[in-house]
């Protein structure tokens, strides 16, 4: 087991927020936790 300080999950909350994305959790126990990071993409026609 890893313990470390908790502060990870709130700076990447900030920063998918800030792009306005989201985070997705998925846990399972015995099994382990996936987080996923999703921010749109944005296309921007140059012409």
């Amino acid at each position: 087991m890893h313990l470390g300080s908790g502060i990870g999950l709130a700076v990447a909350k900030n920063m998918a927020l800030s792009h306005n994305g989201v985070i997705i959790v998925s846990s399972e126990r015995n099994v382990g936790t996936e987080f996923i990071v999703a921010i749109p993409l944005n296309y921007i026609d140059p012409n």
